[in-house]
Order: structure tokens, then sequence, then C-alpha cells
């Protein structure tokens, strides 16, 4: 179809999957025993430049799939006086 020199294309629907998630909170001196981590731990320090003194947690959002929709680094705030 054409209309005002645009053409139209019709467009097919998608079927949507629902999938449910999962949260994950971990500290990260468990995931140092458990090596429960989604992320292999070295990745932050040798890739991220970030000091694992200074990471409290890690949580993440995981589907059924497996498939990992989310993850987050928690800090512990700095003590007054460092830098």
């Amino acid at each position: 179809m054409l209309l005002n020199s645009v053409a139209l294309v019709p467009i097919q629907t998608l079927s949507v999957v629902k999938m449910s998630v999962k949260t994950y909170v971990k500290s990260i001196d468990t995931l140092i025993e458990t090596g429960e981590s989604p992320l292999p731990l070295h990745i932050i320090p040798n890739h991220m430049g970030i000091n694992l003194c200074a990471v409290k947690a890690i949580s993440w959002d995981k589907q059924d799939d497996g498939q990992l929709v989310n993850l987050t680094i928690h800090f512990l705030p700095a003590k007054p006086g460092e830098n």
C-alpha cells in the first residue's frame, strides 16, 4: 500500500513469552568462598579496575532460561578522610 509516497508494510506480530526473573544478592565474602558469582570475580579488579576490598556485595537478576538480566556491584562507603 502506498500513502503519500511512503510504503506501508504490514508488521508481523511477535509472540511474547513471559519469563520469571529471580534476584540474587551475595556478599563479596560469600562469593569468594562459594564461587557462585555470575561474573568471574577476577574480572572486577583485572578488567574493571575495582579493588575487591571496596566491594560490599553483588546482586543480579536471572531469567528461568539462565540469561543474566541485570548485574549490580554494591560498594562499601569510604571512611571519613579516605580519598
